[in-house]
């Protein structure tokens, strides 16, 4: 995925939020530069019950990882804004930074814009980002920018 493409989820209900969604990384991809390198056993050696013992193909933590975990999570996020929204009408941006761990948890999630203004949005938000784990994980610490805009359709 292109840092600068954004991603347009639209999701239908009472209320329809539109999320226009784009992520940045803060930190440069993973090399391979220094890591194991992974060995296939030669061709058609088999366990002794037939199965094959080459290692499934290697792949590492990516932006489409983090993407899809928050896809994922949408509609909860579009909950957190349709609960505030049937107060009134409001617009506007919320962009997270958080940081994924080795461990596959979310941490140090902060709120580094808001034309929101809406507290419990900007919490129930952060609340879900917090707790978004990764089954793959980096090797290290990444940390990701996550821009929603919110916006009620008519």
């Amino acid at each position: 995925m292109n840092l600068a493409e954004a991603t347009k989820v639209c999701i239908r209900s009472t209320f329809v939020a539109s999320f226009v969604v784009a992520l940045t990384a803060s930190a440069e991809p993973p090399t391979s530069e220094g890591a194991a390198q992974l060995t296939r056993p030669p061709a058609g050696m088999q366990s002794e019950n037939g199965h094959d013992l080459a290692p499934p193909p290697f792949r590492s933590f990516v932006q489409e990882d983090v993407v899809n975990a928050i896809r994922l999570k949408l509609r909860a996020i579009q909950r957190c804004y349709e609960q505030e929204l049937r107060g009134g009408t409001f617009r506007g941006l919320l962009r997270f930074r958080f940081t994924v761990e080795p461990s596959g948890r979310t941490s140090d999630v902060i709120t580094v814009q808001d034309s929101l203004h809406n507290a419990s949005v900007r919490g129930c938000v952060r609340d879900i980002l917090g707790n978004l784990s990764f089954e793959l994980a980096p090797s290290a610490p990444r940390t990701f920018t996550y821009p929603f805009v919110f916006q009620p359709r008519r």
